[in-house]
């Protein structure tokens, strides 16, 4: 399913938020769009349970979390988009981090912005579509 004027939020972003501790200047950004997740930044989430050796408490409130949230999962179009942005980044000598281009790969694919506190590493990919809040 695809969200109209939906935001799609990075780790970084989602990480804040699920603890309470998203800038005030974010959280406006976020105000009457609809954020979706990338299966990167769950990836990453359950990433960070087990390197932190989670338990089944923590472990559920993290799924409820983001469980709320509408999920972009990957599909062939987000692959070929990966593979154009990946590709493109590389031929100007620019090395995008994969999960980063994962995430850009699947807000271009869906039409959406990303809302990130890493900016370093989306910039080389604005010139192909991506678009930054």
């Amino acid at each position: 399913m695809r969200l109209k004027n939906a935001v799609v939020l990075d780790t970084d972003v989602a990480s804040f938020l699920w603890r309470g501790k998203l800038e005030q200047e974010q959280q406006q950004k976020l105000v009457g769009h609809p954020a979706v997740l990338t299966f990167v930044t769950v990836a990453e989430f359950w990433q960070g349970a087990y390197k932190a050796n989670w338990d089944q408490q923590q472990i559920r409130r993290m799924t409820d979390w983001y469980g709320r949230y509408e999920l972009i999962a990957y599909d062939f179009d987000i692959v070929k988009t990966w593979g154009r942005l990946s590709g493109l980044a590389m031929q100007s000598g620019i090395i995008v981090p994969a999960n980063d281009c994962w995430v850009a790969a699947c807000c271009v694919s869906h039409g959406h912005p990303l809302l990130t506190r890493n900016t370093k590493h989306f910039k080389a990919l604005e010139p192909h579509g991506l678009q930054l809040l």
